[in-house]
């Protein structure tokens, strides 16, 4: 596998910054606020890692659908994923949601989300001598890793943006699509610089 995702589900998440500095995402009222959700993922990059790789990662991460509703077993509760939740908050008519989106789920409506990143490196190791020694073999080099989840990360802010977008029949701003096909330029020239050196 060549990026590992551990995902948790939250309503409150804490993270401690560079040792120093502490974060909150999430519901800041209470932690047990039914309509703040949020996702944790903790991610690696193993060094056979690809951009197309990271692009399905980051995909997959949106359509995962481990988030609730409501209280976490109450029997009432469906799982839902950020895109759906995204996609329940089309319009504020329910009929006209229902139109435009037959797949949406009525109980993510009104739902906050929110999405932490977290890297992870030692997520691609193997456990040798029944846990007595670990090995890192498979990860990608410390440079390579950034690069891959500052473009995960990106990918994940694209695809949210193309999303609210397209709910709200809306274009793409300019900003962006200009730096869309900029990125795009940029990746087909370092593709050609690899296959000449090749």
């Amino acid at each position: 596998m060549s990026v590992s995702i551990v995902a948790q589900r939250f309503r409150q998440c804490k993270l401690l910054l560079d040792e120093t500095d502490w974060v909150t995402v999430g519901s800041t009222s209470s932690p047990t606020n039914v309509n703040s959700c949020g996702l944790l993922a903790y991610i690696s990059f193993a060094s056979s890692a690809t951009r197309p790789d990271v692009e399905q990662a980051a995909a997959t991460l949106l359509n995962l659908p481990i988030l609730t509703s409501g209280l976490w077993g109450d029997g009432e509760s469906l799982t839902v994923s950020i895109s759906s939740t995204l996609m329940a908050k089309t319009t504020k008519d329910p009929a006209e949601n229902d139109a435009k989106n037959p797949d949406r789920k009525p109980e993510s409506d009104g739902l906050k989300c929110s999405i932490a990143i977290v890297p992870q490196a030692n997520l691609i190791s193997k456990v040798k001598q029944q846990g007595k020694s670990i090995q890192y073999h498979g990860q990608s080099d410390k440079e390579t890793g950034r690069e891959l989840y500052e473009y995960f990360c990106e990918c994940i802010r694209s695809k949210l943006l193309e999303m609210q977008c397209e709910i709200r029949s809306e274009e793409l701003p300019k900003w962006y699509t200009r730096r869309r096909d900029y990125l795009s330029e940029l990746d087909l020239e370092q593709k050609r610089q690899r296959q000449k050196h090749s």
